[in-house]
């Protein structure tokens, strides 16, 4: 939900941005769907991460998306729909469909 708060409020990243108490309230929508399960980093995920940036090196900010597979992987999720497919095509796990892209 950090990650989906922070890119659909940012003019920046999407072309009309959600004010905050849109982006909340759109937040909220869809942690009341049944089917929705938000993760969390787990014990394993730091370790998972150290290992991840021994294959894929990274610099700056661009550690966050690499903590956020390694999260995804400690939890089982191997898929993910971003507009940010470069930075999760290049780990190891993740499947990676880019919305308007073949």
């Amino acid at each position: 939900m950090l990650e989906f708060f922070a890119v659909v409020t940012n003019p920046r990243r999407v072309e009309r941005p959600l004010s905050s108490v849109m982006a909340r309230d759109l937040a909220d929508l869809y942690l009341a769907q049944p089917a929705f399960r938000l993760i969390h980093p787990t014990e394993e995920t730091s370790a998972w991460l150290l290992g991840l940036l021994k294959e894929v090196p990274v610099r700056g900010a661009r550690v966050f998306d690499l903590f956020l597979a390694a999260t995804m992987l400690t939890n089982g999720v191997t898929a993910i729909a971003t507009f940010n497919g470069a930075d999760f095509s290049r780990v190891p796990g993740i499947s990676v469909f880019e919305p308007g892209h073949p």
